[in-house]
């Protein structure tokens, strides 16, 4: 008899009903329909949300507590296999070249990763020197038990290719999904945060939505915001998320005499309303990015976007068309791009038009689910 059975192995705790746990939830609905049974591992309790509609969709979840060694997390994967008894094992989250891919050579089992994380350049020419010795030794010595490496971008499959030097044919490209469902533009009447943050008719919104570490770049919009100011006097910063940097960002925001424009919300389940009101999304990340959700996101709620020209991003927003791509810490550019499209309202009408027009065809759920089944799970 043919097993049956998807073990799904995600290296977070979600405490926010984001992208990535809509796709697990829609992935658990698929593999139901399809007859499998699906087994969610988490490093924490999830959402109550979240768990609520896994549970509706059959799915099974279970938490871990996260090792971060590789030989301790052998173990305790190869106990979760012997337990659940899949038939294919993958990993959301999870550094591929490891010790635990030889669990393919001791249980019946297909290893998949989906590879989402981001990547930051060697700093000098030592880093970038050792980076070339131990990333192809690492793969060469781990990569055997692997079936499959999801890149979520282009940008991502040529990393493989030319960090680790894996061979393409255990690489396919299959683009993050969106909820077009869920992030569309809503009435502004309807829009509960208004009310709560005190947004007035005439206020022009910038939203960067992100984890407020250095390699997000907050403080290169931060940097750009008096040039943006002085030509957009009634513009509001919104700084949604949070992280180890925030206090230092507020701190900037209060040095260059700003904190009247500038509104860090914490973390927030409701993203999906500030899109709504929101003109122009920045997303000036240092580092390269694998896709970019939230620029995805925002434009599938028709707002266009800047960003700087990082990693996966050039796949997502097309420049010119659906917003712009500047280069990575030029905040003049960025303040320019975002001039513009704030003080032009037919321009950002008509690239928040053909950004969810994007979204539709090329990143949707529904199309990243679909090309799962299709391409990994038969």
């Amino acid at each position: 008899m043919i097993k049956k059975r998807v073990l799904s192995i995600c290296y977070i705790t979600p405490n926010k009903l984001g992208s990535f746990e809509e796709f697990i939830i829609a992935l658990s609905k698929k593999l139901k329909e399809k007859g499998f049974s699906h087994v969610v591992i988490f490093t924490g309790e999830p959402l109550k949300e979240i768990y609520d509609r896994l549970l509706d969709e059959g799915a099974k979840i279970e938490t871990i507590n996260p090792s971060y060694s590789y030989l301790k997390d052998a173990f305790l994967f190869y106990k979760l296999i012997k337990k659940f008894n899949p038939s294919i094992v993958h990993f959301h989250y999870y550094q591929p070249y490891t010790i635990i891919n030889y669990l393919a050579f001791f249980k019946d089992i297909k290893i998949i990763y989906s590879d989402r994380m981001s990547y930051k350049k060697p700093k000098n020419w030592f880093k970038k020197i050792s980076r070339k010795i131990y990333y192809p030794t690492r793969a060469k010595i781990f990569n055997l038990g692997i079936n499959k490496i999801i890149c979520v971008s282009e940008y991502v499959k040529l990393k493989h290719i030319r960090e680790y030097k894996v061979n393409p044919q255990k690489l396919i490209v299959i683009y993050n999904g969106i909820n077009t469902n869920k992030y569309k533009k809503i009435n502004v009447k309807d829009n509960k945060i208004i009310n709560k943050f005190n947004i007035k008719s005439e206020d022009i919104i910038i939203t960067c939505v992100a984890y407020l570490a250095k390699e997000k770049g907050i403080q290169y919009l931060i940097k750009a915001a008096p040039i943006i100011i002085e030509n957009v006097p009634n513009v509001k910063f919104f700084i949604i998320g949070d992280g180890p940097y925030r206090k230092k960002f507020e701190a900037l925001v209060k040095n260059y005499g700003l904190k009247n424009y500038f509104i860090f919300t914490g973390s927030r389940s409701d993203i999906e309303n500030f899109y709504s009101i929101t003109s122009c999304m920045v997303v000036p990340s240092i580092w390269e990015e694998a896709f970019g959700f939230v620029a995805a996101e925002a434009m599938s709620t028709e707002v266009p976007v800047v960003a700087f020209n990082s990693g996966g991003l050039k796949e997502v927003v097309v420049d010119g068309e659906t917003g712009y791509l500047v280069p990575i810490k030029d905040y003049l550019s960025l303040a320019e791009k975002i001039i513009e499209i704030t003080k032009n309202t037919n321009i950002a009408k008509m690239m928040g038009e053909k950004g969810r027009k994007r979204i539709m065809e090329k990143f949707s759920l529904e199309n990243c689910v679909d090309n799962y089944i299709k391409i990994i799970f038969f």
